[in-house]
């Protein structure tokens, strides 16, 4: 486990495209083509979790490129349920009403499966009670 900073950036040569990047420290003079950045305690676990959610969306594993809007990528990485910080946002996302409404969204469909994984367990645990008095 190791911290570092994920971000979002976009390339002209790939239009409707976004690229995802782990990287250990932020360059001290931003990237035009960067749109988002946020520091995680576990780097690797973040990663993870947005190719989970975007998996569908993959264009290419070794560039890290996925075919979504840089609103529905940004919405990913800040409802990502790990610890993390928000350092940088594109001024044109930060005014995105829009990009506030995903991001509960998300959060809110995260509680749903947490909530039916609870039940699930909690089920299984009844079941097993039940054989063993039986």
């Amino acid at each position: 486990m190791h911290s570092g900073y994920l971000t979002i950036e976009t390339n002209p040569a790939y239009p409707g495209t976004i690229r995802l990047r782990g990287v250990e420290s932020l360059p001290t003079d931003r990237p035009a083509s960067l749109r988002y950045a946020a520091r995680f305690n576990d780097l690797d676990a973040a990663l993870m979790h947005f190719h989970t959610a975007l998996r569908h969306h993959l264009v290419d594993l070794d560039l890290r490129l996925y075919r979504c809007s840089d609103r529905i990528a940004v919405a990913v990485a800040e409802a990502i349920e790990l610890p993390h910080r928000q350092v940088y946002i594109d001024a044109d996302l930060a005014r995105d009403r829009d990009l506030d409404a995903a991001i509960e969204r998300l959060h809110r469909s995260h509680r749903r499966w947490e909530r039916f994984f609870d039940v699930v367990g909690i089920l299984a645990l009844l079941l097993l009670l039940a054989t063993a008095f039986l």
